[in-house]
Formats: structure tokens, C-alpha cells, sequence
């Protein structure tokens, strides 16, 4: 499976959204123009603290043989990365820049995102 960087950012900024006391993502959310169960769980598993470190999961149900995963929470990597990758124009800048080396890791994503927050930074403190 390939990683879906669109609905990796649509799984965090819900996740985000949602209040401190009702932070469980379960699959029969709704994910802009995602549909796919065993694709959202995959996506929830990969962000994980056993993969990525993004998410505090849970290993839910079995459905047709496969493990179906619940986000519980953002971990302070999660949080980091969202926080580059939030604002919609900063995700169109990252996302041409990848498509223009020909697609990346998710650690390149990362450096990238966080490479062009700071650029952005110290524009703006230049203009000050």
C-alpha cells in the first residue's frame, strides 16, 4: 500500500479537532474523500508510536481478518509535524516541492515541511 500523504494530514487535523475528551478517531468518521476501512486503518496503524510516532493508537476489532486500529491522541511528533503541515497554502507549497523531486519518505516530508515553515519565518521577520 501506498501512504496517502492527503488523508495522513486529514487524519491528524481530526484528530486535532476533535475535544480533549472525545479524541478516539474510529473508522465510521467521515474523511473527506476517503471511504476505504482497511486503508484509514493501515494509514492509523503506519502513524502510529510503532511507525511514524504521530498517534497514541489502539488496536480495535477484527473485521474480515483484518485489525482495525483507533487513533486515541496526537504524540508531540504528531503535533510538530501538523503544526508545518496545518495551514492549507504551507501544504500546497510541500506538496509541490515533493512532487518536483519525484515523491519522498515520510522523514523527507518532515524535514521539508519544517525546512519551509522556517523559511517562511525568517521572510516574514525580514519584512518586519
Amino acid at each position: 500500500m501506498q501512504i496517502d500523504m492527503d488523508l495522513v494530514r486529514e487524519i491528524l487535523l481530526k484528530i486535532e479537532a476533535a475535544p480533549p475528551t472525545k479524541n478516539l478517531i474510529t473508522l465510521t468518521d467521515e474523511f473527506q474523500g476517503f471511504s476505504e476501512m482497511a486503508k484509514i486503518s493501515e494509514h492509523l496503524y503506519i502513524l502510529g508510536e510503532g511507525q511514524a510516532g504521530f498517534l497514541e493508537i489502539k488496536e480495535g476489532y477484527r473485521r474480515n481478518g483484518k485489525i482495525i486500529y483507533h487513533a486515541e491522541r496526537l504524540t508531540w511528533s504528531g503535533h510538530q509535524f501538523l503544526a508545518d503541515i496545518k495551514s492549507e497554502s504551507r501544504w500546497k507549497i510541500v506538496k509541490k516541492k515533493i512532487e518536483e523531486i519525484g515523491g519522498a519518505s515520510l522523514p523527507v516530508w518532515q524535514q521539508m515541511a519544517a525546512q519551509i515553515g522556517a523559511g517562511l519565518i525568517e521572510n516574514a521577520l525580514k519584512k518586519g
